[in-house]
C-alpha cells in the first residue's frame, strides 16, 4: 500500500474571481463586454495621462483606443503576465497622480484593485479583443494532457524579414570594405541593428525609427563641426558604415569604447577586417552603443566633456560671471519646474567658439516644511548665485544671492545639435545621476527616475530647447519691488516671457533644422515650423534603441539577439548541452519567462561559439566603471527551475505526475496552492527531508519512500465532501542556491501574502522575495563579529503550473 497524502481543495471565491476564472481560459463568451470593461478602466485610470492630448508623451502608450494599445509594445500575448501594461500595476509603479489631483492635494492616486488587475489580465489572456469582440490571437486552450501551447500571436509583416546572422553581417562588412579606398579603409567602422531587424515583432515602421535612432544618436555623440551621413550597407541594410573623423573620434576613441563592448564575436572574416580597420572590433550594436555610450562615463568620453563646468564654458567661450554683471544673458525663473519641486533659474549665453547658446540652468533643493531657506527662494533673492565655481564677485555683494544647489546644461554642438552636462553646485561635474531632491524624471523616460548625463537629456529634449509656455517668469513678475541698481540689474537680465519664449522657439527651430539635416526625421517634417498635429516629428529615437538593450530578453528577442529563428533556436537548445543552454532552455522555452540583460551578455560568448560554425567570442572585455551611486539592486540571477505535470486536468482519485527540471544544484519546496488560496508544502515532507536536488530533470512525485522501501510517496486528488468542490489550483517550485531556513516561517510569509487571498496577482515578486528572504536566514556568515552581506545574499527562482481538477464522472 503506497502512501497517499490527500489534497482537499476548496473554492470559496465571490462573483468577480468567478467571472475571472471564467474570463482567464478560452470559455470567453463575450469579449465585446470584457473589452469595454477593460476600455472602462482604462477611461478612468489612465487615459488622463496616457492619451494624445494627455500631460504624459514620453513613454505612452495611448490608451484612448484598444486598437493602438493591443498592439503596442507594452502588451505581449506570447506571454501575458510580463506584459508591461499588467506588470506596472501590479508592482504599484502605476498610475501616477494626475495633475488636476495634484491640483486638488493628492499626491498618490488610489491603487488599482485587485479585480481591476484581474480583470486587465483576462483580456490580455482573451487575446487582447477590441470593443467589436474580435482578439489580436486566440486565447490559450487549458489542454487535457500536458501543458497549454503558446498562444500563435498574428504573424507581422516584420515575420518574412529573412534572419541576418553575425556570420552574413560580418561577411557584408568585408564586402563593403573592398569598395572603400585603402586609404579610408583604417578609419572606417560599422553600426548594426541586425538584432532588431531579426526580431518577429519589430515592423517596418519600428524598423525605421531605429534608422533614424542610429543617425541622431551618433551626431549626438560627434565633436565634428558637420553634420556626419552616413551608408547603410548589406542586402538588408542592418549596418550603418561610418568614418570616426566625420564623429571628431579617432582610433584611440574608438579602442576605448570597443574595449567595454561584450557582444562582438569573431567570424572567418573578422580577419580581413581587423587587418584593413586596425581594429579587433570593427562593428558594435546600435541599442548598445545608445545604453551605453549615452551614459556616463561613455558619454562623457565620446564627447570628451571635461570635468569642471568652468573647464567647459572655457572650451565655448561662455563668460558666465561677466555677461551676468553685464546683463548680457536673458533668464526666466520658474516655481516649481518642470523637473523638480522647487525653484529653477534658467539663463542663456552665447558661446564664442561657434556661435551657439549656451542654456544653464540653476536647481534647487525641495524643502522640508518648518526648515526653509529663504535664498532658496527666487521671489525673494533673484540675483545669485552665491558663488561662481570659475570665481567672480557675487552681483549687488551678495545681498540678493539666492543659494542653489547644482545644474545642468544644454549647449550648441559644433555640429549644431545638444550637449549636455550635469554639475553640482561647484562645478563639478556629476558622473552618477543628480539627486532626485533637486531634479528627478517623473515620466521615467529613461526606465528610472533618476537624471544621469546625456540620454536622460536627448530623451527629454527631443524636441529641442524646452518651451515654458504653461508658466510666466517669477522674478519679473515681481521684480518692480526692488529700486535702484538691483531694479536696473533685474530688467536687463529679465526681459519678459515674450522675449524668452520667442528665443526658445528660435533656438528649437535651429536644433530641428540640423535635425533634420541629419536625415533623423520623419519624412515631410518641416523644420521651419514647431512640431504639431500637421507637423509631426515623430517619437523620439534614441530612447528606443536604448531601451532594447535595456530590458530583458524573451524567447524571440534572445533569437533575433543570436542571429536565428525562433524554431531554429528551440531546435539548438534542444539539441545542444552547456549550463547557459540549459538555464535558457529552462528559463526561455519550458517556463516562457524571460531572461536579464545582464545574464544574457554572459551566456552570450557560450551560445553563439555552439550555435554558429567558426564563431570566436571575446574574452577580453574591460567592465564599464560604475559611477555615482546605482538606482537599482545588485542584480542576482535566479535559479532556473521548472515544474511540470503530466496532465493539466485531473479528476478524483488521479494520481498527478510532477517532474522538476533545474539548471543547477539547489534546494527545492514544492508549494500547493488550492482554490481557496490556501498555501501548503509538499516537499520536503515526513517522508522526504531531503531538500536538495541536483541539475537535470527528475521526478519529483511519486517517488520511492527512503524511510519504507517499497512504498511510495505521492498526492492523490481529493475532494467533494461536506459541500467543498474542485477548481483551478497551482503547484509552484521555489529553488535557492543556498538552505532554506525553516518551512514554519516559509508558510507564514506566503500565507500573509496578498495574492493568497485569490491568486489574482503576479505571484513573480511575492514568491521570489518571499523564497530569498527565508533563505537568507540560513547562510549569514559571521566573521570577527561582522556579517558578510554578499554571502549572505541568496539567489531564487520558481516556476508554477496551473491544473483544473474535478469530481469523478
Amino acid at each position: 500500500m503506497s502512501f497517499r497524502q490527500f489534497l482537499i481543495v476548496f473554492l470559496q471565491l465571490g462573483v468577480a474571481h468567478a467571472q475571472l476564472a471564467q474570463d482567464q481560459t478560452a470559455n470567453v463568451t463575450d469579449l465585446k463586454a470584457l473589452a469595454r470593461k477593460v476600455q472602462d478602466l482604462l477611461d478612468a485610470r489612465c487615459i488622463a495621462c496616457h492619451s494624445k492630448d494627455g500631460v504624459d508623451r514620453k513613454k505612452s502608450p495611448f490608451m484612448a483606443d484598444l486598437n493602438d494599445l493591443r498592439t503596442s509594445s507594452s502588451v505581449k500575448l506570447d506571454n501575458p503576465g510580463t506584459s508591461l501594461l499588467y506588470t506596472v500595476l501590479v508592482e504599484g509603479d502605476m498610475p501616477l497622480a494626475t495633475k488636476a489631483e495634484k491640483a486638488a492635494g493628492k499626491a498618490q492616486p488610489d491603487s488599482v484593485s485587485n479585480e481591476q488587475i484581474a480583470l486587465l489580465l483576462s483580456w490580455l489572456n482573451a487575446g487582447a479583443p477590441n470593443l467589436e469582440g474580435r482578439p489580436v490571437t486566440a486565447a490559450p486552450q487549458l489542454a487535457e494532457n500536458g501543458p497549454a501551447a503558446m498562444p500563435a500571436v498574428a504573424a507581422p509583416a516584420a515575420e518574412v524579414r529573412a534572419i541576418v546572422s553575425p556570420v552574413q553581417e560580418e561577411a557584408e562588412a568585408l564586402q563593403d570594405l573592398y569598395t572603400l579606398r585603402s586609404e579610408d579603409q583604417a578609419d572606417t567602422r560599422w553600426i548594426s541593428i541586425a538584432p532588431m531587424h531579426n526580431h518577429v515583432g519589430t515592423s517596418e515602421s519600428q524598423l525605421e525609427l531605429y534608422r533614424l535612432g542610429v543617425r541622431k544618436m551618433l551626431n549626438h555623440l560627434s565633436t565634428a563641426p558637420d553634420i556626419a551621413k552616413f551608408t547603410e550597407v548589406g542586402r538588408h541594410k542592418t549596418l550603418f558604415r561610418l568614418r570616426l573623423r566625420d564623429l571628431g573620434w579617432d582610433r584611440d576613441l574608438w579602442e576605448k569604447l570597443a574595449s567595454h563592448y561584450p557582444l562582438y564575436v569573431g567570424t572567418d572574416a573578422s580577419r580581413g577586417l581587423q587587418a584593413s580597420t586596425h581594429t579587433a572590433v570593427p562593428i558594435i550594436r546600435a541599442d548598445w552603443l545608445a545604453a551605453e555610450g549615452m551614459r556616463p562615463p561613455l558619454y562623457h568620453d565620446l564627447l570628451r566633456l571635461p570635468k569642471t563646468q568652468t573647464e567647459l564654458e572655457h572650451r565655448l567661450n561662455v563668460t558666465v560671471a561677466d555677461n551676468i554683471h553685464h546683463g548680457e544673458v536673458m533668464r526666466y525663473g520658474l516655481n516649481p519646474s518642470g523637473v523638480s519641486q522647487a525653484n529653477r533659474l534658467i539663463e542663456r549665453h552665447v558661446t564664442g567658439s561657434h556661435k551657439g547658446y549656451y542654456w544653464l540652468s540653476y536647481d534647487f533643493q525641495r524643502q522640508d516644511r518648518g526648515r526653509v531657506d529663504d535664498r532658496q527662494l527666487l521671489a525673494k533673492f533673484p540675483l545669485g548665485p552665491e558663488t561662481f565655481p570659475g570665481g567672480g564677485q557675487p552681483l549687488m555683494n551678495g545681498q540678493l544671492a539666492f543659494r542653489h544647489a547644482g545644474g545642468e546644461v544644454v549647449f550648441s554642438l559644433p555640429n549644431g545639435l545638444h550637449g549636455y552636462y550635469v554639475a553640482d553646485v561647484a562645478g563639478n561635474r556629476l558622473d552618477g545621476a543628480a539627486p532626485v531632491d533637486i531634479v528627478f524624471d517623473e515620466a521615467k523616460i529613461t526606465g528610472r527616475v533618476e537624471i544621469s548625463n546625456g540620454l536622460s537629456c536627448v530623451r527629454c529634449h527631443d524636441q529641442g530647447i524646452k518651451p515654458v509656455t504653461k508658466s510666466h517668469d517669477v522674478i519679473y513678475a515681481g521684480m518692480n519691488g526692488y529700486g535702484g541698481d538691483a531694479l536696473d540689474l533685474l530688467r536687463r537680465l529679465h526681459p519678459g516671457d515674450a522675449a524668452v519664449k520667442a528665443q526658445m522657439e528660435s533656438d528649437t527651430l535651429r536644433y530641428l533644422a540640423v535635425l533634420k539635416e541629419a536625415q533623423a526625421t520623419l519624412p515631410g517634417f518641416d523644420p521651419a515650423k514647431l512640431p504639431g498635429k500637421d507637423n509631426v516629428l515623430g517619437e523620439e529615437s534614441c530612447g528606443p534603441l536604448a531601451d532594447w538593450f535595456d530590458a530583458a530578453l524573451d524567447l524571440n528577442k534572445a533569437a533575433a539577439e543570436l542571429g536565428l529563428s525562433r524554431k531554429d533556436f528551440i531546435r539548438l537548445l534542444d539539441t545542444h548541452n552547456s549550463p547557459a543552454i540549459f538555464t535558457n532552455r529552462v528559463t526561455l522555452v519550458l517556463n516562457k519567462h524571460i531572461v536579464d540583460r545582464v545574464d544574457f551578455i554572459s551566456d552570450f560568448p557560450d551560445l553563439m561559439q555552439r550555435f554558429h560554425v567558426n564563431v570566436r567570442a571575446r574574452t577580453d572585455v574591460r567592465k564599464i566603471p560604475a559611477v555615482g551611486v546605482p538606482s537599482k539592486l545588485v542584480h542576482r540571477r535566479p535559479v532556473a527551475v521548472h515544474i511540470a505535470t503530466d496532465k493539466r486536468v485531473y479528476r478524483e482519485g488521479d494520481i498527478p505526475l510532477l517532474t522538476v527540471e533545474v539548471a543547477e544544484d539547489c534546494h527545492l519546496r514544492l508549494l500547493y496552492q488550492d482554490a481557496r488560496g490556501d498555501i501548503a508544502i509538499l516537499f520536503p515532507n515526513q517522508f522526504i527531508t531531503n531538500d536538495s536536488v541536483r541539475a537535470g530533470k527528475s521526478q519529483l512525485m511519486p517517488c520511492t519512500n527512503p524511510k519504507k522501501p517499497g512504498d511510495d510517496v505521492a498526492i492523490e486528488i481529493f475532494g467533494g465532501d461536506n459541500g467543498k468542490v474542485f477548481g483551478m489550483e497551482r503547484f509552484i517550485a521555489v529553488a535557492t542556491n543556498q538552505p532554506f531556513a525553516d518551512n514554519a516561517e516559509l508558510l507564514t510569509a506566503l500565507r500573509s501574502a496578498a495574492f493568497a487571498d485569490a491568486g489574482t496577482k503576479d505571484m513573480t515578486l511575492a514568491f521570489t522575495k518571499t523564497a530569498r528572504a527565508i533563505s537568507r536566514a540560513a547562510r549569514v556568515v559571521t566573521v570577527g563579529g561582522e556579517t558578510n552581506a554578499t554571502e549572505a545574499d541568496a539567489r531564487t527562482g520558481f516556476s508554477i503550473v496551473t491544473i483544473q481538477t474535478e469530481p469523478k464522472h
